[in-house]
């Protein structure tokens, strides 16, 4: 089985459902209440894992006993975390999401541990990469620590992969030498490029070392742009949604598990883009992540989404 490192945060978060958003000085009562594993790592790493990967994390959490938790769920998920540090007497990451009815979110992150995670720590952690196919990072944790993570991937041979969130246009250059493929949405495409036409932002982005750009863009389905081809158009899947949280999530690791495996990047994307939209047909993050064999029976269902 093909060996996958996601490096990313790992945290708890608190999501709330209002009927809309709280106006200063006066509070909104919640329709409900969950707590849950979160951070983008976590939940990429889980999604890896339920479509076969043999996954292991490198995180940071806290002392703070909430922590047992978030170790929990991943060993649950059969994510691997001894690469993962426990930083003493530091709080792990929190997340607060208020989601309102009519369909937009507000969040408020508290880093903690993730913000203290160092290149040191990765350094410590290097042997993880060893006889790794692909890598995948986000940006929650600190940018320097990210990048002694591409390096080290890079060295050990891996593809690496970058889902550019959260999104800022004032990234050091040598993060795009270090990238393979990044993983945007049109939002975070702008955002890191300064382009609101995706077709430049993609361009810039492989001027400046990228190999490929796999850009999922929803109901829309999603477009990959690679060096020396032509840009490809995906159609998405047709599902209920119930959800849409997690779907980039699910889509990137999607890409990511279908490129360890051999697959080329256009059935890499069309693989992504089935994981991404049966992620949509449940409710939550961890358990909603589609399972193998969900995502390969949906492939055979609906042949007619593909490349244009």
């Amino acid at each position: 089985m093909p060996r996958i490192v996601v490096m990313g945060a790992s945290g708890r978060e608190m999501l709330l459902k209002v009927a809309h958003h709280p106006n200063v000085n006066h509070p909104v009562l919640a329709d409900s209440f969950e707590e849950r594993t979160s951070g983008r790592g976590a939940r990429q790493a889980a999604a890896c894992s339920r479509l076969r990967g043999q996954v292991s994390l490198i995180s940071a959490v806290g002392s703070d006993g909430s922590e047992r938790a978030v170790l929990e769920d991943m060993q649950d998920q059969r994510v691997n975390m001894r690469s993962s540090k426990v930083i003493r007497g530091a709080q792990t990451m929190r997340e607060v999401t208020l989601r309102m009815a009519f369909g937009g979110q507000s969040r408020v992150v508290y880093p903690g541990a993730c913000a203290m995670l160092t290149s040191q720590h990765v350094l410590e952690a290097s042997k993880t990469f060893q006889g790794v196919a692909c890598a995948l990072f986000q940006l929650e944790l600190p940018v320097e620590a990210v990048m002694e993570g591409m390096r080290c991937a890079r060295r050990a041979g891996a593809v690496v992969l970058l889902d550019p969130y959260p999104a800022t246009g004032n990234l050091p250059p040598e993060i795009w030498s270090l990238t393979q493929v990044v993983l945007p949405n049109a939002e975070e495409m702008a955002r890191i490029t300064g382009k609101d036409d995706p077709d430049e932002g993609a361009g810039r982005l492989m001027d400046l070392g990228v190999q490929a750009v796999a850009a999922h863009l929803g109901p829309l389905g999603a477009i990959l742009y690679s060096r020396g081809s032509r840009p490809r158009s995906f159609q998405a899947f047709r599902v209920d949604t119930v959800d849409h949280d997690g779907a980039g999530d699910a889509f990137a690791a999607g890409v990511t598990v279908a490129l360890s495996e051999g697959m080329d990047m256009e059935e890499a994307v069309r693989f992504g883009c089935a994981a991404g939209a049966l992620a949509c047909t449940r409710e939550g993050t961890l358990n909603a992540f589609p399972a193998r064999q969900q995502v390969e029976g949906l492939l055979v269902s609906q042949p007619s989404p593909g490349r244009t």
